[in-house]
């Protein structure tokens, strides 16, 4: 085997290596995003499947009902105003019971309870 070869098979290897890395999003449904896995704070398929969520559901204009019909109860939020609703993302914590980044959807409803806007808040400690 050349050494030419050689360097165009471990190019190959490396760029399909990081395609499959980087490629993780998954379709959403609504047992995965609200699967509980071993205690884990979120769901750990959030993450996952946030943007074919965002871009292929059309979340705007839902009730606030129909959105819960969709995914579930929101997480519980001691910082939400009465217009919000919250859906821990991601929750990531080091040596400490405090997080140190936590990733939030969080929508905004209008007073007849329809989904106005929605955005991602990401706190990082």
């Amino acid at each position: 085997m050349t050494k030419q070869t050689l360097i165009y098979i471990l190019i190959f290897t490396l760029l399909f290596t990081l395609h499959s890395c980087k490629d993780k999003n998954i379709s959403f449904e609504k047992t995965g995003w609200n699967q509980d896995k071993d205690g884990i704070p979120c769901p750990p398929l959030r993450e996952e499947m946030l943007d074919d969520l965002l871009q292929n559901h059309d979340l705007k204009g839902l009730t606030y009902k129909q959105l819960i019909d969709k995914l579930g109860e929101p997480s519980i939020c001691e910082t939400c105003n009465d217009n919000t609703l919250n859906y821990e993302i991601v929750v990531e914590y080091n040596f400490d019971i405090d997080p140190v980044y936590i990733k939030t959807l969080e929508f905004h409803y209008n007073q007849d309870s329809i989904i106005t806007d929605w955005k991602i808040i990401e706190f990082k400690h």
